[in-house]
This record gives C-alpha cells, sequence and structure tokens, in this order.
C-alpha cells in the first residue's frame, strides 16, 4: 500500500509538472488525486470591480479569481489507459549526451611525450614526480616487515612533522605580512 502510494505521488508530481497543475490540500486517498489547473496569466487587464476597501479609498483586494475546477481521476485509469503512449514521445525524455570515451588512462606517474617534451625531458619530469611522492622510501619500507606498533609510531612522526612544517609556513608568511604592515 505504501509502495502504491509513492508511486501515485510520483505521479502526481510529473503530472504537476508536465500540465502546470498545483496539488490541493496535497490528500492522496485510494489512488484519488485532486488537482486544479493554474490559471494562465492574461495579456489584457481586468477592469477593478469597486469594493468595499477600494470605495473608502484602501488598497485593493490583490487576490486574483481564477478559475477553479476539482475534478477527481484515478491514477489507474492514466496508467492504463495512455501513459504509456504520453511517457514514451520524445518530450519527455532527454536525449543522452555522447561522452567520448578515453581508452587511455593518464594516472599518477604517467607522462606525456609530445610538443615541447622531449623523452629526456619526460625522464626528468617522471624522477621528479617520483621524488615528490616518495617512491623510494615506500619502495624500501616495503622491503621489510614493520611491526603495526612502530609503524603507527612513524607515520605519526610524519604526520606531526608534516602539520609542524604547515604551521610553521603560516607563521612565517603571516610575520612577513606584519612586517610589510609595518609592525
Amino acid at each position: 500500500m505504501q509502495h502504491r502510494l509513492k508511486l501515485a505521488e510520483k505521479l502526481t508530481i510529473f503530472l504537476m509538472r508536465e500540465q502546470h497543475l498545483t496539488r490541493r490540500q496535497g490528500t492522496i486517498q485510494n489512488g484519488v488525486v485532486d488537482w486544479c489547473p493554474i490559471a494562465a496569466p492574461q495579456s489584457s487587464p481586468k477592469p477593478k470591480s469597486k469594493s468595499k476597501d477600494s470605495a473608502e479609498g484602501g488598497k485593493a483586494s490583490t487576490r486574483a479569481s481564477a478559475p477553479y475546477d476539482a475534478t477527481k481521476f484515478s491514477i489507474a485509469q492514466l496508467i492504463g489507459n495512455d501513459m504509456t503512449s504520453a511517457l514514451a514521445s520524445s518530450d519527455y525524455h532527454a536525449k543522452p549526451i555522447r561522452v567520448p570515451i578515453r581508452a587511455v588512462p593518464s594516472t599518477g606517474r604517467t607522462v606525456h611525450v609530445s610538443g615541447p617534451i622531449n623523452p629526456a625531458r619526460a625522464f626528468a619530469m617522471l624522477n621528479q614526480r617520483c621524488t615528490q611522492n616518495r617512491l623510494a622510501t615506500i619502495a624500501n619500507q616495503q622491503r621489510f616487515h614493520e611491526r603495526p606498533g612502530l609503524k603507527r609510531k612513524r607515520l605519526h612522526r610524519t604526520r606531526w612533522r608534516a602539520r609542524f612544517k604547515k604551521g610553521f609556513h603560516a607563521t612565517v608568511v603571516r610575520v612577513q605580512e606584519l612586517v610589510r604592515q609595518g609592525w
């Protein structure tokens, strides 16, 4: 029952979007939904009727007189009759976007040899990337087994050093900024 109500709510929202409908009271009972169409804006303004407020010099009523239609329809009938043909039309489906597929991976240490990058420069760039990623250190650490406790302590030390370096660098930058300002 709950699944059927969710389906009915989804279908109601779909219909409201497509037919510019607004929901009245937000109630769905036994698969029957109440709805009313939104009034289309008219090109020529209607003449103002003299009301009690306008006769006294106050503001006229700002409420629009929209035609109200509270007809009821059954979700089951909509699904059974022509929903399949309505959904199958090209208006309701977005066209798929064609994205070119890249078959060649470009991962962390890939250097492309093209244009101004010759093979010698590519090897130098590859060496620089391996140094930045500390590949030799990682390879050396993997040669021998490291006890979990020692690994935890080593990682704690390296992370603390990285945090200290970052904080110290931020302090130096702030001091230089204050010196430039005249402190």
